[in-house]
């Protein structure tokens, strides 16, 4: 045993030796430089003593040069998976054998390998409370310090202008998925013209049909006929909607959430345990089998939510019980691929964040987001880069989207908006003219902690601020302070001295939540579900959002020129710089 193991580390030893090797660079060689920063060539090392034969890269050419790349990087055994030529983007699976001439190519900005690097910025504060508060409810007025909407002069400029709320607009909310579109507080927005229409517009959906695995993914390439109302699959007789010819897939309710769908679909057993989907192709008609009686005729018919704006809900409320007993769904269609997505609209964060932007009427009282009359598109996607970088194209390319609010941090070197993520970012808000927010990160309070995806320079990177009232309300702590950049909000300067963060915003809110959930905010007050109390820098960004949109939507209805240079421009000209407070932790304030 001990001659095999030694055995083994040689081998592995000279496996290292020899891809350091690779990696050198001999004086004199002219051979161009290696683009692979250090972790990336960890991440190679890795696989190569895993056997991987193949690894997914992400590629940023330099300007213009997008189709010479995809040209090189095919000619050393590469498949392109994703080519976007107006950011000089694309993914590709390369050959291990081949990364190191890829990664040297002349016609590469930034390479990296593709992988795991996102996490929320959002948390609650454990805290010991010195005594009980009231909790805001129906009388809270707009003004108040649980929302704090009121330390940016939303509802100020709202009273004032009463029109200028939001409407017209659009905001992408890019989190962990989509919102709880159930939440009485995101129900309705306004168009341009003051016409009530629903908060949500489309859903996004960035997942890789081939590459990214998803419990939202269903395969419909089973083919089932319906006679005389019936069909079998799998010595189990269903009954259809109609008769006729019809694509046959089921929904894997345990992969999804730890389980969380069991907590309203008493019908699952161990035998039982998925949901049947039944998809007329021609008709692009979907049926869901929500309550597992094995019968679509009781069922309504769905299509792709951004044809019809209409969700499935699956459970059934009891309204004798404070929670509620019931989650929306939405369905995507991707035809070319024989692929439904069925994506529960079960998170938290998503919706606090959502309703912290451009809630409206919590509690069914006058306490709004930012800005109450904004519509908001969602955006599902893999917590990968690839799908990050892809999902952030597809939602800037949106012509509906007016700008972008964004509450996932990473950590990606240099953390200074030069890897492929930081590059791709920065030529999007160059091309498109979009704002785009980004949460700062909650890893401070030490410098330089800034996360990836807002250090690119036109990206506004959004950090942390909590005022002497809100401690008070949220949290029953008394400070020294009336203005405070809090311990997690992160802080600049960028990496290579750049400067960041851009703005602060208020970070700790009472928020809608998924309304399945108990209160999960500490003492000093008990909140109904529905509703929870956080902290992060994931609700400072959509609260500095949620201020652009009522930029926007001002500008729309006065004829006003706008871009995201002149939003930027005018948030941080105008922001109330703290005093006390280093321009390293606040920005311009």
């Amino acid at each position: 045993m001990a001659r095999r193991l030694g055995a083994a580390v040689i081998r592995n030893f000279s496996v290292l030796c020899l891809i350091s090797v690779s990696f050198a660079q001999p004086a004199g060689s002219g051979r161009a430089i290696n683009k692979l920063r250090k972790i990336d060539r960890e991440r190679l090392v890795a696989a190569k003593l895993e056997g991987k034969s193949e690894i997914m890269l992400v590629l940023a050419a330099k300007p213009g040069m997008n189709p010479l790349m995809a040209r090189e990087v095919t000619s050393l055994g590469a498949v392109v998976r994703f080519r976007e030529d107006a950011v000089d983007y694309l993914r590709a699976i390369v050959p291990i054998a081949r990364v190191d001439e890829v990664a040297r190519l002349s016609s590469i900005d930034a390479i990296a390998i593709d992988g795991l690097h996102f996490y929320y910025t959002s948390q609650n504060i454990p805290v010991s409370p010195s005594r009980k508060r009231p909790p805001p409810d129906a009388t809270t007025p707009a003004e108040n310090p649980f929302l704090p909407t009121a330390d940016i002069g939303a509802p100020q400029f709202i009273r004032e202008h009463p029109t200028f709320d939001g409407r017209g607009v659009t905001i992408a909310n890019v989190d962990g998925n989509s919102p709880d579109m159930l939440a009485p507080e995101l129900q309705t927005a306004r168009s341009l013209d003051g016409t009530l229409v629903p908060k949500f517009s489309d859903v996004i959906n960035a997942f890789d049909p081939i590459d990214d695995e998803t419990p939202f993914r269903i395969e419909m390439s089973n083919e089932v006929e319906a006679r005389g109302g019936r069909f079998e699959w799998k010595q189990a007789t269903y009954q259809s909607p109609a008769d006729g010819k019809y694509r046959l897939g089921f929904f894997d309710i345990n992969a999804f959430g730890g389980g969380l769908l069991r907590t309203y679909l008493p019908q699952v057993t161990r035998e039982k345990n998925s949901l049947a989907v039944l998809w007329q192709e021609p008709a692009n008609l979907v049926w869901v089998d929500t309550n597992l009686d094995h019968s679509f005729a009781d069922e309504t018919a769905l299509t792709d939510f951004n044809s019809s704006y209409r969700a499935g809900v699956l459970g059934k409320d009891n309204p004798a019980t404070p929670l509620r007993e019931t989650v929306a769904f939405t369905i995507l269609i991707n035809p070319q691929y024989k692929l439904i997505y069925l994506a529960p609209l079960a998170n938290g964060h998503a919706t606090a964040t959502a309703s912290v932007m451009a809630g409206h009427n919590f509690f069914g009282g006058e306490m709004n987001g930012v800005a109450p009359g904004a519509r908001i598109i969602s955006v599902i996607r893999k917590s990968v880069t690839h799908s990050f970088i892809e999902a952030m194209i597809l939602t800037v390319q949106n012509p509906k989207i007016d700008l972008v609010s964004l509450q996932i941090a990473a950590r990606i070197p240099p953390l200074d908006g030069n890897s492929v993520l930081g590059v791709i970012f920065q030529r999007l808000v160059d091309k498109y003219k979009k704002p785009i927010f980004a949460s700062a990160d909650n890893s401070g309070p030490g410098i330089s902690t800034n996360g990836e995806p807002s250090a690119p320079q036109k990206v506004i990177s959004v950090g942390g601020y909590i005022n002497k009232a809100t401690w008070q309300s949220n949290y029953a702590v008394s400070t020294a302070t009336n203005d405070a950049i809090a311990n997690l909000s992160a802080r600049g300067p960028r990496a290579d001295g750049g400067f960041k963060p851009d703005l602060v915003a208020p970070l700790a809110a009472v928020a809608a939540d998924f309304a399945i959930y108990e209160s999960r905010v500490p003492p000093p007050f008990v909140l109904p579900p529905g509703y929870s109390a956080n902290s992060g820098t994931s609700n400072s960004a959509p609260m500095a959002a949620g201020a652009a949109a009522l930029l926007i939507s001002a500008a729309k209805q006065s004829g006003v020129f706008y871009d995201a240079e002149k939003i930027a421009w005018a948030l941080k000209t105008s922001a109330r710089y703290l005093p006390r407070v280093g321009a390293h932790e606040q920005g311009n304030g």
